[in-house]
């Protein structure tokens, strides 16, 4: 029998080339009815012809499946005069996330490609550098010119709505199929936020979400590169303005509705 299976991430990016690695791609092949975290998931796996689009399945059962696209935390709205304001003092936040188990957010890359844009005096001036996401303690990791990344311990969604509110500039990496919302809550406050491209989820993907998003390759100089673009776009407060529309449910009754269990009821 088909069983209902909650598709948060294609989990065997968790792992390593090896035994777990091949279990847990196998749970893919197994009759289910999935329910994809994000669209951009969805397509990840059609494109990539895996579960439900796989060989194995697309012959034996009917394509049926449930998306859910999640409810970005309520932040406050940019405004032009708050920008206008500025003084040329400037906020970075990076999710930053240096645990293992977090690989998939790219912590080494985006600190080498932060330390790569210092060095080549993309950042410069008065810059408060400020890491989100880890599970470990409060430190501090040290950047060229006397920069520093301060990764923060775990904040309140209230705490971590108000640093959001004063970013100009976010950078947030996810090396995995499933997108993250890091980098849309980033765009939604109107900061530029450079994120990388990965499979679907290509530049114009991107861009199609939020002209705030300034997609980079997953290299280095990618990285660095695309913090220039950023650093550069920050005076088009218009830009930011618009960027700040990011569409989406507004509530998680809106994601959860009676359409949502009804098909779920359908399917079993």
């Amino acid at each position: 029998p088909r069983f209902i299976f909650l598709v948060q991430e294609y989990e065997p990016i968790f792992h390593e080339y090896g035994s777990e690695y091949a279990i847990v791609s196998n749970a893919y092949r197994l009759p289910h009815v999935p329910i994809f975290n994000t669209d951009a998931l969805r397509q990840f796996f059609e494109q990539s012809r895996l579960g439900l689009y796989s060989d194995d399945l697309s012959n034996s059962i009917a394509h049926k499946y449930a998306v859910i696209e999640h409810v970005l935390t309520k932040l406050q709205s940019p405004s032009r005069e708050k920008m206008l304001k500025k003084n040329g003092s400037h906020r970075l936040v990076m999710y930053a996330r240096p645990e293992r188990h977090a690989a998939r957010n790219l912590f080494a890359l985006g600190v080498l490609g932060l330390r790569r844009a210092i060095e080549r005096g993309i950042i410069k001036g008065s810059w408060e550098m400020v890491g989100v996401g880890a599970l470990s303690g409060a430190h501090t990791v040290y950047l060229p010119e006397g920069y520093e990344l301060y990764l923060k311990t775990r904040m309140t969604s209230d705490e971590y709505a108000a640093l959001l509110a004063d970013t100009d500039l976010g950078l947030s990496l996810m090396y995995a199929p499933h997108p993250g919302l890091v980098a849309y809550e980033m765009a939604k406050v109107g900061a530029k936020v450079v994120t990388n491209t990965f499979g679907n989820r290509n530049f114009k993907y991107l861009k199609d979400i939020s002209e705030n998003i300034v997609p980079c390759d997953p290299t280095i100089d990618g990285v660095a590169s695309a913090i220039e673009q950023a650093v550069l776009g920050l005076g088009d407060i218009e830009s930011r303005l618009r960027g700040s529309d990011i569409r989406g449910p507004s509530s998680w009754n809106d994601v959860y509705d009676d359409c949502f269990f009804a098909k779920i009821s359908e399917f079993c």
